[in-house]
Parts: structure tokens; C-alpha cells; sequence
């Protein structure tokens, strides 16, 4: 039982950020057209940026990238299953935040064409809730299995 409850807490944590991406990303694309931005501090703001590439806007063809996204999510999900079977719930955790911030901006792509960013930061860096998924989804993963297996060796 505590198995279903550690699954269940996890996915409802990463459909909660995907669903905060959606919001906002919806609200952002509504709002953008009367507010190009919204200044919090010297350091950040909040404006939709339109994103065409991947990281850091990086060009790429988009059946490319879209090839791309099917085959990197569907490996992410065949290790996923494997992290659960291991009882590795901060990996599989990590790995199920990772695919729904990639599905997030996989729905963009799929709908638009692009990506939409929102978070400014410093004037230097775009991005959402969504990439925020994946890179601490992708931090946590490694640390994770850093851990793991300097546990591991120690034994």
C-alpha cells in the first residue's frame, strides 16, 4: 500500500506544476496582448516570450524536435517503469517531473509552433514552469543516482 501512496503522492505533485504551466501560459498568452511585461524587481519579470528553438532558443527543425520529444519521453516513461520496479521513488519522482514539464511544452509545440516562456530573469534567461520541471527533475534524477550508487559500492 505505501508503494501506491508514494506513486500517487508524486503524480499528483507533477499534474499540479503541469497544470500551474497550463495556467499560466494560458493566462500569460491572454494577457500579453494589453501588458507586454509585469516587473517585480530590478531582476525579474514576467512577459511572454515566444520560444522557436530549445534551450536558451537554440534553433532546430521542428519535425526534428518533435521526433525528438516522442522518442525522449517515451524512453523517460520505459525508465520510469524501471525506477518504480526498483522501489526508487525519488527517481522515478524526478523522471515523472521531467515528462510532464516536457509534455507541457510538448502541447505548445503541437499547438503553436513554439514554446511559451514567461519568467525573465535577469534580463539573460526565458522560461517557464515547465523547463523548471526539467531541470530540477533532471538535477534531482542525477544526484539521486549519484547517491545510489556511491551507496551502492560502499556496501
Amino acid at each position: 500500500m505505501k508503494k501506491a501512496i508514494k506513486i500517487t503522492s508524486i503524480s499528483v505533485l507533477g499534474l499540479f506544476l503541469f497544470l500551474v504551466d497550463r495556467i499560466l501560459k494560458h493566462y500569460i498568452s491572454e494577457v500579453s496582448v494589453i501588458l507586454s511585461s509585469k516587473s517585480f524587481f530590478s531582476w525579474f519579470m514576467i512577459e511572454k516570450t515566444i520560444n522557436r528553438g530549445v534551450a536558451f532558443g537554440i534553433p532546430v527543425n521542428y519535425w526534428l524536435l518533435i521526433f525528438l520529444y516522442i522518442i525522449i519521453v517515451a524512453a523517460l516513461c520505459f525508465l520510469a517503469a524501471i525506477m518504480i520496479k526498483k522501489n526508487d521513488y525519488i527517481s522515478f519522482g524526478a523522471l515523472f517531473i521531467i515528462i510532464c514539464g516536457a509534455f507541457s511544452n510538448f502541447i505548445d509545440r503541437i499547438s503553436f509552433g513554439y514554446v511559451i516562456d514567461y519568467f525573465n530573469v535577469l534580463n539573460f534567461s526565458v522560461f517557464n514552469v515547465a523547463d523548471v520541471m526539467i531541470t530540477c527533475g533532471a538535477v534531482i534524477f542525477i544526484i539521486s543516482n549519484f547517491f545510489n550508487k556511491k551507496n551502492a559500492h560502499s556496501s
